[in-house]
């Protein structure tokens, strides 16, 4: 595979036609064998999965919701002290509809790079059985 354009350039095809950005070739592990690559990278990876995790839990709310809320909070400029009587209560009912519990194990999963132990799954239950004589 023979580069086409010049090491300057801003992109680069290869021989075979396939484009490639730029540092598209580089490996995560430098010369000197360290992860510099990948160490730059896990902090977006984090916030990506924690937000990807929100985004699902905030289509979960009826659309109409959404779009009520989104209007109040734009209206008042994020201020709460802007909110009329009747836009905080419409709030705290749309925000009820959240599964808090849920979001947070989700995201706290997310950001996490050890299995966590599933909360929601029902524990058996042993029944010590009484010894007969």
């Amino acid at each position: 595979m023979r580069r086409l354009a010049g090491a300057g350039s801003k992109h680069s095809v290869v021989q075979d036609g396939a484009f490639r950005p730029p540092g598209a070739g580089m490996a995560l592990l430098d010369p000197g064998g360290r992860l510099t690559g990948m160490r730059k990278l896990a902090p977006w990876l984090v916030v990506l999965g924690v937000a990807r995790v929100v985004i699902d839990h905030y289509l979960a709310i009826d659309r109409r919701d959404r779009q009520q809320a989104r209007r109040a909070l734009t209206r008042s400029r994020l201020r709460p002290g802007r909110l009329t009587p009747e836009e905080r209560e419409n709030l705290r009912r749309i925000a009820g509809q959240v599964q808090k519990k849920r979001l947070a194990y989700e995201a706290t999963a997310a950001a996490v790079p050890f299995p966590m132990p599933d909360l929601y799954k029902k524990k058996k239950r042993r029944r010590h059985r009484r010894k007969a004589t």
